[in-house]
């Protein structure tokens, strides 16, 4: 979104919202339309209209959006399906856990990315959940795998809410961190 474009949807959150903009200087709608086409300078305008229109159609607040509440119903708008839920992601591991012990690759292919990041990343998991006590798996390991499913999703939506030069900080840092930390595993490996 260019800062034309974010400067008409700040006229329709001044129109919905009159409020909102009742004493603002022209200094101020300057600085508004700069922190909005900052925080959604990679997003389409029709994407962040939609979901201005969509918060502007179930809001009973009454109050103007938040930049953090137009993101948030964005990733709703965008979700390609459902979010599943930590009970749902449970359930599929536990049907690919079933099938784990020979086929522990091949059923990890098929869990949603997220899924498999709170299994940790690694099939052989589910190799050996397939030979754990029924008890154990149900109730310690389904835990374990709920707090952890929910901490991913969190960070998740937290991730796609932050504005794109923020996201590349992060990604930058996680880069930067996943190379020391391979080079500080060679150097063991040598000693």
């Amino acid at each position: 979104m260019n800062k034309q474009e974010t400067a008409q949807i700040l006229s329709y959150i001044k129109v919905a919202y009159p409020a909102y903009a009742a004493k603002m200087t022209q200094e101020d709608a300057a600085m508004a339309i700069n922190l909005w086409h900052s925080m959604f300078a990679d997003d389409d305008i029709r994407d962040v209209g939609g979901a201005v229109k969509a918060y502007i159609c179930t809001d009973t607040s009454g109050f103007a959006p938040s930049i953090a509440q137009i993101k948030d119903m964005l990733r709703k708008l965008r979700a390609d399906e459902q979010e599943l839920t930590a009970g749902e992601a449970w359930e599929l591991v536990s049907r690919a856990a079933e099938d784990g012990y020979y086929n522990s690759k091949k059923e990890f292919d098929k869990l949603p990315k997220i899924v498999q990041q709170a299994l940790g990343g690694c099939h052989k998991i589910l190799r050996d959940y397939s030979q754990m006590d029924i008890r154990t798996f149900e109730t310690i390991i389904r835990s374990q795998f709920t707090k952890e499913y929910n901490t991913i999703l969190d960070r998740e939506k937290e991730m796609m809410m932050l504005p794109p030069q923020v996201k590349e900080y992060f990604r930058g840092l996680k880069e930067s961190t996943a190379t020391k930390m391979a080079q500080l595993e060679e150097g063991e490996r040598k000693t």
